[in-house]
C-alpha cells in the first residue's frame, strides 16, 4: 500500500497515543485495586473497565508499531533487543517484589 494513502488513514497522532498509553496503565492499576476495595463508590466503575482498557492499550501499542514500520521498513531491526530491557527488567523487579512479599 502506498505510504501517502496510509498517511491519510492515520487518525491518531503520536502525542495523543503517548498520552493515552500513559493514562491507561493507571486505569488498569485502579481496576486491580477495585478487586480489593469494591465497596468504595468511586472505584466501582473501574471494576468493569479493566478488560476494555487493556484491549485499548494493546491496540494503540500495535497501531504505533505498525505506523512506525510503515514509515521506516527497518524499524524492526533490533526491535526486540531495544524492548528487552524496557519490558523484562521491570517485570523481573515486580516479580522479585511479589515473591518477597508473598512467601510460598
Amino acid at each position: 500500500m502506498n505510504f501517502k494513502i496510509m498517511q491519510t488513514l492515520y487518525t491518531f497522532d503520536k502525542s495523543k497515543t503517548t498520552l493515552m498509553k500513559a493514562v491507561l496503565p493507571f486505569i488498569i492499576i485502579i481496576h486491580h485495586l477495585s478487586n480489593h476495595f469494591l465497596d468504595t463508590a468511586w472505584i466501582h466503575p473501574f471494576y468493569y473497565a479493566g478488560i476494555s482498557v487493556v484491549i485499548l492499550f494493546f491496540f494503540i501499542s500495535g497501531y504505533g508499531i505498525i505506523a512506525s514500520y510503515l514509515k521506516n521498513p527497518h524499524y524492526f531491526d533490533g526491535f526486540f533487543k531495544k524492548r528487552f530491557l524496557k519490558v523484562l527488567l521491570p517485570y523481573l523487579f515486580i516479580l522479585a517484589l511479589w515473591v518477597a512479599f508473598n512467601p510460598l
